[in-house]
């Protein structure tokens, strides 16, 4: 694990003005996920143009990217009210970012994105209901919009422990995230998923080299017939 104290002091300046509750959990958010190897595949992705984090939470991902990028506009979406609150409060009036509860999707209707990140997100939802999420990335994707898609796997093993039992710390006993029990496949799972939904992945690793959970990216495009009906 790399630490770059400089972004951890913008972070801290993000976030000044919440609990430190929120610092805490941010700070862990930054120190166990690989967001410089996300951000570093990203940023040539959104190609300054526009992006769509679905499960934002506290808008950390999109602080990140515009630390690394210009992105004429970020949008973060997410379910959970008290984090999307949170959220709003570190945004500058300097900044692109805008964030949405879930319940005002329809602010998003025609809008398309370069590109649509899922940070850790799937796993906590029941597999049952990705059908809906897969629709909201082919409604707001462009025609040659990429799927940035980073989750946890089950392999190697013991990282794979390590992320379950944190989890079930995190959803089922702080409750802080919301969600269903973790749910931690291969990435011949997910890679399924995507190919069932009129995906094609174009790239996917490992990215948990000098961390303790199995960290695994997944690049995809809408299927060529897709792209026609966008």
């Amino acid at each position: 694990m790399r630490i770059n104290w400089s972004v951890l002091g913008n972070i801290l300046k993000i976030y000044k003005d919440s609990g430190w509750t929120v610092k805490i959990f941010v700070l862990i958010r930054y120190l166990v996920c690989p967001w410089e190897k996300i951000v570093e595949r990203l940023v040539p992705l959104i190609d300054d143009e526009s992006l769509l984090d679905i499960g934002c939470g506290h808008g950390l991902l999109l602080h990140l990217v515009e630390m690394g990028a210009k992105c004429h506009r970020c949008v973060g979406i997410d379910h959970d009210r008290t984090k999307i609150v949170v959220a709003h409060r570190s945004i500058s009036s300097s900044t692109k970012i805008t964030v949405l509860d879930s319940r005002e999707l329809q602010q998003l209707s025609g809008q398309r994105f370069r590109c649509i990140t899922l940070i850790d997100v799937l796993y906590a939802i029941p597999t049952k209901d990705w059908s809906k999420i897969w629709k909201l990335v082919h409604e707001n994707l462009e025609a040659d919009g990429v799927l940035f898609i980073k989750e946890t796997v089950n392999h190697p093993t013991f990282k794979y422990w390590i992320c379950l039992l944190q989890e079930i710390f995190a959803t089922k006993i702080l409750k802080y995230t919301k969600g269903q029990f973790p749910f931690l496949p291969s990435y011949d799972y997910y890679i399924k998923e995507l190919t069932k939904n009129q995906f094609d992945v174009i790239e996917h690793m490992r990215v948990d080299q000098g961390y303790l959970w199995p960290h695994y990216l997944f690049i995809a495009r809408n299927k060529p017939e897709n792209r026609q009906d966008h």
